[in-house]
């Protein structure tokens, strides 16, 4: 019985960890929109592809099978994101992101 108690909390632990991952990821990528998109590099490192879409720079970094997409506008500020990959797969790049030091930035900019 002792082990099928661990064995839960195990379970529940991991999903825990697994929802953070999401919610991080909303909730520190919207806190970026407006702000230069070189903050991202310092957590995630470069990224591995820039493209131009419809007339809009796209910078796409791709994580353990997660991958990130960050639109900018003509001055590199950052205008929308999308993310997609599973909570097990976006968990190490919602640690990286989460790491910024969302009070040290400045403020963003508005257009």
């Amino acid at each position: 019985m002792r082990t099928l108690g661990l064995a839960i909390a195990a379970i529940v632990a991991l999903s825990g960890c697994a929802l953070r991952a999401r919610t991080v990821l909303n909730q520190d990528l919207k806190l970026l929109v407006g702000h230069d998109v070189h903050v991202l590099i310092k957590p995630l490192g470069y990224p591995e592809r820039q493209e131009t879409v419809m007339g809009e720079k796209v910078y796409t970094w791709d994580k353990n099978d997660c991958v990130l997409q960050v639109r900018v506008d003509d001055s590199d500020l950052v205008t929308s994101y999308q993310y997609r990959g599973s909570r097990n797969e976006c968990g190490p790049m919602a640690d990286a992101v989460d790491s910024l030091d969302f009070d040290a930035l400045p403020a963003p900019v508005k257009k």
